[in-house]
């Protein structure tokens, strides 16, 4: 299916957010997903859905100084 990740249109054969954070090599309890909107914690949300044509923006957490 088609979707938009990080502002770029993609294919993917995922059909859940964990599958494609795993795809995409993100470590998801790291990370803020935004999912066609909806704001995630880090580790929350691997079991929802996909569908065609979703948004999906990640910003990884970065600590240090």
């Amino acid at each position: 299916m088609k979707i938009n990740y990080q502002g770029k249109e993609r294919e993917t054969a995922a059909t859940t957010l964990g599958e494609l954070m795993a795809e995409q090599g993100v470590d998801a309890a790291h990370a803020v997903v935004e999912l066609d909107g909806d704001v995630l914690s880090p580790g929350e949300g691997a079991e929802r859905p996909l569908a065609e044509g979703a948004v999906v923006a990640v910003f990884k957490i970065v600590t240090g100084g």
